[in-house]
């Protein structure tokens, strides 16, 4: 039988009233919820059908029924006869019990009351691909109706808020908002609000939240800048002649005392004491100033937190803040109808399918809801409503609960120190809001706390005090860590006093911060890793809850990380080469993982050029291999313009290396968008992987098996998106970025499976929840991301849409205040966040932690020096890592005159040692770097053996046959002579653009520009159009907009010519056809005899080439084939037809082939004369 903690039994039997169960890590919650379940259902008879219970995940929710059953089970083995009928109908129920997840739970809802919303019953849950897929469709149509209307207040955001070429940036800022606004309750409500914020004058703002947070923030920031005078105050008591110091620094602290008076006034009276705060020049005596460094470092360091201040809020005049905000109101109104637009749209088409997505989920639910009858009914059904996991609900979810619960039948359970799900927009602020209301309540409502822990030895638990003692508090935590919060043993260590928790800081040499930096970290870190498992195993470990000791094995010991997308493949290959049996769990993130990101990249780059940071990426990259230097010598050539302009302008340059290999890569790059025309997106990326040697490169990196394996996943998602009615390079990247924006990360691949016997490596996220005897936690010194805090457009879930000022007129651009407002505070959520996730990584340990980070050499006082237990909410707040933030809570004082920080430096529980590479570990790291230059030059070597060698000294027969290559363009056939066996093929030669001088377009190329508009133009549209000039004249304004054709080369389409050619008889013809297929690619086999035209020639030739366009007309094919070239007369138009025959033979046959039907008449239109010419190929 267990036994309660005094604490857990008050939880057990609290009932009659709704109860708020503050649960920290290890204290067995999960335990005590399925016991008060379990008692009510046996004791207070209670049927399982009358709970509703939602848990955070399915596997929680599943864990909870088979605890249930196994106790409900127990206790009929137990029972009397008259009730072990009951307990069985009880176990029969159990599976049909509302314990689910808060999804699961609203599509039960859904299910029963779908006629009180009207919906189909027949609407089932999307498939996620075909919903990124649906909004990317929904979106496109009202870009187009955007693009149409040619509004004014359209064009302006596009300018404001787009790149120079593309509306992608645009796009992505519409997709986010509608997807961070679903997340509320009333969404419409939510924008509405936002764009009312645009309307607020100087007393409006006082009264608001906004100025709300600029007081806690600015109080925080003042009243440590106070702190540090007053600390310099007392440092100059021991000057010869302290009156000039001192006199300063109270007149300074005066003046920061007049700011936080000024706050208590208002924004204006705020800003006006900010800007008369001022600092003079620091003086002291001769004498005094070998001791005043210090007074005089913490002076500077309060006139660095002023000017900060400064540079948040006093950046403009009162009166011209809120002009701004006035400005950009009717800019953020329309914005607005745009997304509610795109939402309309997006939910009609799902209605048209049938489908719903997950937002629908919890939205239909509440507004079933929102109907009185459903409402009572499903109150009146639940008799009790549990709510795990509380920290993590949001705020749809919370109104969800709040509308089904009774006045008093309400237990929610949760640690608000775990919650770690902002980005799927977790709210720890509702459990924190709920805390104090119940707090308040007492009638009604009541707040209990567990805080005794099951799991760890006492120097895991102070160890974990210590830290969060020191920098938790309201302000970067979101709640103090006081003696409520903290964590007390509740379990016995024999070795307690013996084992101390563990900080190994690793030197690391290198000054540059990049991805191989990185990457190197990373490995110095699991070689010492794996050094310290093996010192490990076989050694014994206590076991308090078997009494006795064991030894160590594999299973025993987690690697946790903020992020496993980049680390762990190094882990994994380390520990293979050590020895080490390991198992990842990747997870997520996998679009963000080192080899796809830069594909993903390379992909932007091909179908646009012009995006320079995408292209700076992959210009460093292994696939072009430019240096720092080489680009910095581009650029600055010519920095005005995009780097891809750049580029193109110093491939020109005469006689030079740089330039000729800034030619070879502006070719590639034109070559590759040419081919991405034609080319399915799964074959175009697995070309590129190996046209690149990119996959043989990222195989020879650590972790290059998984690497590989992620590469190959790529290429089978863009083989699903091709199955779509989307077709594109500009189409997949949208629609990867919409799965990247909603969360739809898919899991990197796996190449081993969870084996018992290994050590992990997992992400913090993933190992909520779990325990582990030894707990390494490594990348302790990586920086925290802010990059939420840098977006153009700032949403957040109080402040609104918070944007840049934008004046285009004057080409202005600067933060509203609105925006830095909301930059502050989720900079602070931010943070807060950060620190919730390290107390979760931090208290998974039972026995032993291990603490793990780099540093370099040069950083190494400075990093040092904040060691020691001076923690403030202002330091906490500027912390850049977990590093910090431990080193802050460090029970010891560094002394810069000692090389190393021994054991007996630290009070009890703590062991630091920092550590500079050993010799080998320096050649391992060299010989590394050494191997993968000279990986990439013996790649480039010929290596002739002397077998290659005879078969390349070997004389074929025909030699007049050995110029025919064995897989040939249709383009490339031209006409053959058959004087004595001669032939020829039409050579292509792509000439780099360094050598193109500033020549004009040739008539290919011009020819090339209107194909590519014939195959991008959307024929649903033409169908619709009244005026067919206009639409086209649209369409290519579109197209251009979107970077498929470049700005340059507007121009040279012919925009008449292409709307004639559908409103010719034969245009007509394919707009009546339901199947038209444009740009069709092909592969043919044929036999050289059908080439050359010459009897008995039967070797096998590959015909490769692009179909311009077939249409079908019942069950036969009409092909037609495009040309741009210039006649004079009738007959040089027949004797160009008779030309391109062969060609259109080709085409005929491919078709045949391919589809299985006849191709009853072919065309050859020339865009030049308006005219469909028959091409007779019988």
């Amino acid at each position: 039988m267990n036994k309660w903690t005094e604490q857990q039994e008050k939880a057990i039997k609290t009932k009659g009233k709704n109860l708020l169960l503050s649960a920290a890590a290890g204290s067995g919650k999960t335990t005590v919820l399925v016991e008060k379940m379990t008692r009510l259902v046996l004791e207070d008879k209670v049927g399982v059908d009358r709970l509703l219970v939602v848990t955070f995940t399915k596997a929680a929710a599943e864990e909870m029924k088979q605890r249930i059953h196994e106790k409900l089970t127990e206790e009929l083995a137990n029972a009397v006869e008259t009730r072990r009928q009951e307990i069985t109908n009880q176990i029969n129920a159990l599976p049909f019990a509302s314990i689910s997840t808060i999804h699961s739970f609203c599509l039960q809802m859904i299910q029963k009351y779908y006629h009180v919303i009207g919906l189909d019953p027949a609407t089932k849950v999307g498939n996620e691909t075909a919903l990124a897929i649906m909004r990317q469709k929904a979106l496109e149509e009202v870009m187009e109706e955007e693009y149409e209307k040619e509004e004014e207040s359209f064009l302006a955001l596009m300018e404001m808020f787009s790149n120079q070429r593309k509306d992608d940036r645009f796009r992505e800022i519409i997709l986010k908002i509608r997807e961070f606004s679903s997340n509320h309750p009333y969404p419409e409500e939510w924008l509405g609000s936002a764009v009312a914020n645009f309307e607020m004058d100087e007393a409006a703002f006082n009264k608001s939240l906004f100025y709300k947070e600029v007081k806690q923030h600015a109080r925080t920031n003042a009243t440590f800048a106070l702190q540090l005078l007053g600390e310099a105050l007392k440092e100059t008591e021991s000057f010869s002649n302290p009156e000039p110091p001192q006199s300063l620094l109270k007149q300074e602290a005066f003046a920061v005392e007049s700011v936080l008076n000024g706050l208590e006034e208002g924004m204006g009276a705020f800003v006006r004491a900010l800007k008369d705060c001022s600092f003079d020049t620091w003086r002291t005596n001769k004498e005094d100033k070998p001791f005043a460094q210090e007074a005089k470092e913490k002076r500077d360091s309060a006139k660095k937190v002023i000017n900060q201040l400064k540079d948040d809020y006093a950046y403009e005049q009162m009166e011209v803040l809120f002009e701004n905000l006035r400005e950009m109101k009717p800019h953020m109104d329309y914005l607005t109808k745009i997304v509610m637009r795109y939402q309309e749209v997006y939910d009609e088409a799902k209605r048209e399918k049938g489908i719903m997505d997950f937002n629908d989920l919890e939205h239909f639910a509440l507004q079933i809801l929102e109907d009185e009858e459903a409402r009572e009914e499903l109150k009146e059904q639940y008799q009790y409503v549990f709510i795990d996991e509380y920290q993590d609900s949001n705020q749809i979810q919370d109104t969800i609960a709040s509308k089904i619960k009774r006045e008093d039948n309400l237990f929610l359970v949760g640690d608000v120190k775990q919650s770690i799900y902002l980005f799927r927009h977790s709210d720890p602020t509702l459990f924190i809001g709920k805390s104090r209301e119940y707090e308040r309540e007492t009638e009604k409502s009541e707040v209990q706390v567990l805080n005794q822990n099951f799991r760890s030895s006492k120097n895991v638990i102070d160890t974990v005090n210590r830290v969060f003692e020191q920098t938790m508090s309201k302000y970067v935590g979101e709640i103090d860590y006081n003696d409520q919060e903290k964590l007390y043993q509740g379990v016995c260590y024999e070795e307690d006093d013996g084992r101390k928790v563990q900080l190994f800081l690793l030197q690391q040499d290198g000054q540059e911060e990049n991805e191989a930096q990185e990457m190197e970290k990373s490995e110095i870190e699991a070689r010492f890793v794996a050094g310290k498992i093996k010192e490990l195993i076989g050694t014994r470990r206590y076991d308090p809850r078997e009494g006795a000791y064991k030894p160590i094995e594999y299973k025993d010991i987690v690697l946790l990380f903020r992020s496993v997308k980049k680390t762990a493949p190094i882990y994994q290959q380390v520990f293979r080469e050590e020895g080490i049996p390991v198992y990842a769990e990747t997870g997520g993130g996998y679009f963000d993982t080192l080899e796809i990101a830069l594909i993903l990249d390379f992909l932007r780059v091909i179908d646009n050029a012009y995006q320079d940071t995408p292209l700076l990426a992959v210009l460093r990259s292994p696939i072009f291999g430019f240096t720092t230097e080489e680009l910095v010598e581009i650029r600055t050539a010519q920095s005005e313009n995009s780097i891809y302009e750049t580029l193109k302008t110093y491939s020109e340059t005469e006689g030079n290396d740089l330039a000729k290999k800034a030619g070879r890569t502006i070719a590639f790059i034109r070559e590759r968008k040419e081919e991405a025309r034609y080319t399915p997106i799964d074959q175009f990326l697995w070309k590129a992987y190996m046209d690149t040697n990119y996959y043989h490169y990222i195989g020879g990196l650590p972790g290059g098996m998984q690497r590989q394996a992620n590469l190959r996943v790529l290429v089978d998602r863009a083989k699903e998106f091709s199955k779509s009615t989307l077709k594109g390079l500009f189409h997949f990247i949208l629609f990867v970025e919409e799965l990247k924006e909603t969360k739809s990360d898919l899991s990197s691949a796996k190449v081993l499976g969870a084996m018992d016997n290994v050590v992990r490596v997992m992400s913090i996220h993933k190992s909520k929840g779990l325990e582990f005897p030894l707990v390494f936690i490594g990348n302790i010194e990586k920086r925290f991301n802010t990059q939420d805090e840098n977006q153009s457009v700032i949403l957040h879930k109080e402040l609104g849409i918070c944007p840049d000022y934008v004046n285009l007129e004057k080409r202005r651009m600067l933060s509203t205040i609105l925006k830095r407002v909301a930059k502050t505070k989720i900079r602070l959520e931010t943070l807060s966040e950060e620190m919730r996730i390290l107390y979760v990584a931090m208290s998974r340990s039972k026995n032993q932690l291990y603490l793990v980070g780099t540093y370099k050499e040069k950083e190494k006082d400075k990093l040092l020096e904040k060691w020691g237990p001076s923690s403030t909410p202002y330091r906490s707040s500027v912390s850049k890592s977990y590093l910090d933030w431990i080193m802050s809570a460090m029970p010891i004082r560094y002394r810069p005159q000692e090389e190393k920080i021994f054991e007996e430096d630290c009070a009890d529980g703590w062991f630091v040692d920092a550590r500079q590479q050993s010799e080998k570990e320096e050649a391992q790291q060299t010989g590394k770097e050494d191997f993968f230059r000279e990986m990439e030059k013996i790649r480039k070597e010929e290596q002739i053996s002397e077998r290659i060698q005879q078969i390349m000294d070997w004389t074929y027969e025909r030699k007049d046959r050995a110029k025919i290559p064995e897989k040939i363009a249709v383009s490339q056939i031209g006409k053959f002579q058959n004087e004595k066996g001669a032939f020829r093929i039409n050579q292509e030669y792509h000439i780099p653009e360094f050598d193109k001088k500033e020549s004009p377009l040739t008539a290919a190329e011009k020819g090339t520009i209107n194909h590519e508009v014939l195959a991008r133009i959307e024929l649903n549209k033409l169908r619709e159009a009244a005026d067919l000039s206009r639409e086209v004249a649209l369409q290519v304004k579109e197209l251009v907009g979107r970077g498929h054709i470049e700005d340059e080369h507007q121009s040279h389409i012919n925009k008449e010519a292409i709307a004639a050619f559908y409103e010719s008889a034969i245009g007509r013809r394919l707009l009546k056809s339901e199947k038209v297929y444009r740009e069709k690619p092909f592969t043919l086999r044929s036999d050289l005899e059908d080439i050359i035209g010459e009897s008995g020639s039967k070797e096998g030739i590959l015909i490769q080439g692009i179909i311009d366009c077939f249409f079908y007309e019942g069950d036969e094919v009409v092909l037609v084939d495009y040309k741009s070239d210039y006649y004079q007369n009738e007959q040089m138009q027949k004797s160009l037809v008779e030309g391109y025959a062969k060609q259109i033979q080709l085409y005929k046959k491919a078709i045949e082939t391919i589809t299985g039907k006849r191709v009853k008449e072919s065309y050859i239109y020339f865009l030049y004369g308006n005219h469909a010419y028959p091409v007779d190929l019988s």
